[in-house]
């Protein structure tokens, strides 16, 4: 029976931090398409995918872009790129990073942040995690950084 208490303490834990996590994935995801969606000036947005889960053809970029046309929000050219390969300059180009994917710029503030509890085995007290957002602009068209 021990055992048994011990398997499903950290089961369920562990189911609680993946659905904690998401909701605030979620969360950050929908907070950035609002943010994208009310910039003017922007020809397209550069999201920067880790290097393991990178598909040429597209795969989260594409996600914002859809969710923004969901909400009628209208929303530029979107591409995926590498995290190793994201551009430093350009003109009227918005980077979006996701610290679960890439590392965020060093000296800069996460545009968006949802914080959420976390579990880890064998401490049963939550600690405070967070996904975080980094929008930036390689033309400097607008300051990203709010407050959440």
């Amino acid at each position: 029976m021990a055992s048994l208490a011990v398997v499903l303490s950290l089961g369920l834990a562990q189911a609680a931090n993946e659905a904690s996590r998401t909701h605030a994935l979620q969360q950050a995801f929908a907070e950035s398409v609002h943010r994208v969606g009310e910039l003017q000036g922007v020809d397209s947005v550069l999201v920067g995918v880790a290097l393991e889960q990178f598909d040429s053809r597209g795969n989260f970029g594409p996600r914002f872009r859809t969710y923004a046309k969901m909400l009628g929000l209208e929303w530029p050219a979107v591409r995926d790129l590498p995290c190793n390969a994201l551009p430093t300059s350009g003109k009227h180009v918005v980077v979006l990073r996701l610290n679960l994917m890439c590392a965020l710029p060093p000296d800069s503030r996460p545009s968006v942040v949802a914080h959420y509890p976390r579990f880890a085995w064998p401490d049963p007290r939550p600690r405070r995690d967070s996904v975080a957002v980094s929008l930036s602009t390689l033309s400097q068209l607008d300051s990203f950084r709010r407050e959440p």
